[in-house]
């Protein structure tokens, strides 16, 4: 007769959930008993058993931990079939699916857990991948899957475990991404064929202003000589009348007479300076390098012009650094640029006086035109240097010329390797720079 006093034996099925003081066990052993106890059993079986030793078990201080677990794997569940790409674990080298997601179940249809790719998936690419795999131990590939088909870049890596080798497989749909590299190509294309059909505009273009250029050359050779000889004819004989050499000529007579003079000088200038300005873009203009003092330079210039600054009552200074009176440049083209921007500078001042200034900087000697007239405005410092340009007084009758002086000037100047600049513009004046450099003789020692 048994002892009723005795407590019965716990089965023994029981025993191995049990924890004892002599056997603890760690949360890692735990998680260990939890998977192998997963293995054969589905959610559901997994699920009423714990809830059964819960609710039998002597102790139940794993049962929350149990729970907490459960909870785990049930948010990692959902994770992987929330994803939208397709995602198995596969044990290697065979290639048995051991667990798949929901979009990989509904990419590749049927039964995956349990079975080799081989029976779910095209074998040429099953191998491919099972290749990679073990040779590499990665491999990123695509493939086409589904019906219809789509495409689907592969990127699959292997993992090393207790109990194996595995591999994790990851398949996404790359359809979008097609369609739009596609896409880009087609632009790409048709850029490609704009570009070639203006490129070749650009050609046509091209050869046209090349022979227009060529025609304006030939013209301009051709006409050079045409107009010049009847026109140094009117200037000469209108200035033997003028000087009585040919007889006497009443005050009308005179008057009409300085007219035609001034009227076929400027004219002649105008002719001059269209082809300056054709030599120089043709790059067809030639310096000749020669050592002359530049202060006796700025003289002649100075008194060039001396007589227009004298009928607008202008102060005319000329201000000349000793140190660099021997220079090394074109001494025809430097004159023919000072000229010019001395001129300029006579002829938008009203009142007040203008300066011709040399002084050498470092190596470079500068040529300093200044006046007291009321500058330049804003908005034309860039179409001063265009062609038939020029600057305009404010409430005043456009002054006389043809807009050439400072573009022919500053091409000049870049031809002898200096620069021709506006330093400084205000209502109380304007400051035109010239400068060249390597032209001021090495101090010695």
């Amino acid at each position: 007769m048994m002892n009723s006093s005795a407590s019965p034996e716990p089965r023994a099925s029981m025993r191995a959930w049990q924890r004892t003081r002599s056997d603890p066990v760690s949360t890692n052993s735990w998680r260990s008993c939890m998977t192998r106890s997963t293995d054969n059993q589905d959610w559901d079986a997994l699920r009423a058993g714990v809830i059964g030793l819960g609710a039998h078990s002597a102790r139940k201080s794993y049962y929350p931990e149990l729970q907490q677990r459960l909870a785990e794997l049930e948010r990692f569940r959902a994770l992987l079939d929330g994803s939208n790409d397709a995602i198995m674990l596969l044990r290697l080298p065979e290639g048995t699916v051991l667990d798949a997601n929901r979009a990989a179940h509904e990419l590749l249809g049927g039964e995956l857990v349990g079975n080799e790719l081989p029976e779910t998936a095209n074998p040429d690419f099953v191998h491919e991948l099972l290749k990679g795999l073990s040779v590499d131990g990665g491999i990123r590939l695509e493939a086409e899957f589904g019906s219809p088909s789509a495409p689907y870049e592969i990127d699959a890596h292997t993992l090393a475990m207790r109990d194996g080798e595995f591999a994790v497989v990851v398949a996404r749909d790359i359809t979008d991404r097609r369609r739009a590299e596609e896409s880009q190509r087609a632009h790409q294309r048709r850029l490609e064929a704009e570009v070639a059909s203006r490129t070749e505009e650009l050609r046509r273009s091209n050869e046209e202003l090349v022979k227009a250029t060529r025609a304006k050359d030939q013209f301009l050779a051709s006409m050079s000589h045409e107009l010049r000889t009847p026109l140094n004819s009117v200037i000469g004989f209108s200035d033997v009348m003028l000087r009585g050499l040919a007889g006497d000529v009443n005050e009308e007579q005179h008057r009409q007479l300085v007219m035609v003079n001034n009227a076929g000088k400027h004219l002649l200038a105008l002719i001059n300076q269209v082809l300056d300005l054709a030599k120089v873009e043709s790059g067809e203009a030639n310096v000749t390098i020669e050592r002359f003092n530049a202060c006796a330079l700025l003289a002649d210039v100075a008194e060039l012009v001396r007589p227009q600054a004298s009928e607008r009552h202008l102060q005319l200074n000329v201000v000349c650094d000793p140190g660099s009176s021997e220079i090394e440049s074109d001494r025809q083209r430097v004159m023919q640029i000072l000229l010019n921007l001395a001129g300029n500078a006579v002829k938008f001042t009203p009142a007040g006086h203008v300066d011709l200034r040399l002084v050498c900087e470092a190596e470079d000697v500068v040529f300093r035109v200044i006046d007291t007239g009321p500058g330049v405005q804003p908005h034309e410092h860039i179409d001063i240097w265009q062609p038939f340009r020029q600057g305009t007084l404010e409430g005043a009758i456009k002054p006389s010329g043809t807009g050439l002086g400072l573009p022919i000037s500053r091409e000049l100047a870049t031809l002898l390797g200096g620069s021709l600049t506006l330093e400084e513009s205000s209502p109380s004046g304007s400051t035109f720079a010239l400068r060249l450099p390597h032209a001021c003789p090495r101090s010695a020692g």
